[in-house]
């Protein structure tokens, strides 16, 4: 299952997720493609909000998704793993998809 957490810009993603869910849940309900890759699994505590991604991030917040080897499968090639934040949907509209 791919971990979730709503983050404010420039927030630091610790502690437990507050969600998570299949891929397939992410792709159909939150709108998360591969383009929105942004770090490797390796990088620690990944940082979303940088000035880099600052133009690209909703104003209420950012929905960061974890991906690991377990969550892919054949059925997602060219899928990796590691850290993606939407740009298709803010920590607000994802809030009420996941019914937080």
């Amino acid at each position: 299952m791919a971990k979730i957490w709503l983050l404010k810009p420039g927030e630091i993603r610790r502690g437990e997720p507050v969600h998570d869910r299949s891929l397939d849940f992410c792709f159909s309900n939150l709108g998360l493609r591969q383009r929105d890759w942004v770090a490797q699994l390796e990088t620690k505590d990944p940082i979303v909000g940088k000035t880099e991604d600052a133009q690209r991030a909703p104003a209420f917040g950012h929905v960061l998704i974890e991906i690991d080897e377990s969550d892919l499968t054949q059925a997602h090639p060219g899928w990796q793993t590691g850290y993606y934040m939407l740009r298709s949907m803010d920590a607000t509209k994802a809030r009420k998809v996941l019914k937080l």
